[in-house]
């Protein structure tokens, strides 16, 4: 039945993405520990155990992984706020910090390029509609 939902997804899935490895972890979470046996559903000692092992296994790699990710970004931002601020010097920074910086920077301006962009769609398509309507 999986294999069947699969084949007709229209849109296709990203496995690296947060929200993919957020979406399996929450349904490992779910669905470990009970197995069907017959027509009722049972949890012997031994595989809730395990099962709760498992568990704490997955929360602890799966909260490990967004902290480094939540840390990497809120320090380059910490950083970059310290550097407008003129809290920290160029020279006081290294190598990596400022290649870091500077692909935020980057990451940043294409956002607002974007952004920027859609707006003047926006108001390019109500000019139209405020002549067509005259």
């Amino acid at each position: 039945m999986k294999e069947n939902t699969d084949e007709k997804r229209i849109i296709p899935v990203n496995e690296n993405s947060v929200f993919y490895k957020i979406q399996i972890f929450f349904k490992s979470l779910f669905n470990k520990g009970f197995r069907k046996k017959g027509s009722d559903l049972s949890l012997t000692m031994s595989d809730e155990a395990s099962d709760i092992k498992e568990n704490k296994d997955a929360k602890e790699t799966f909260s490990e992984y967004i902290k480094n990710i939540e840390d990497d970004e809120t320090r380059l931002i910490k950083l970059q706020k310290k550097y407008r601020s003129q809290e920290i010097a160029e020279e006081d920074l290294t190598e990596k910090q400022i290649n870091s910086l500077c692909d935020l920077y980057d990451k940043q301006i294409e956002c607002l390029k974007k952004s920027n962009e859609i707006r003047v769609g926006k108001i390019l398509d109500c000019r139209k509609r405020m002549q067509t309507d005259s």
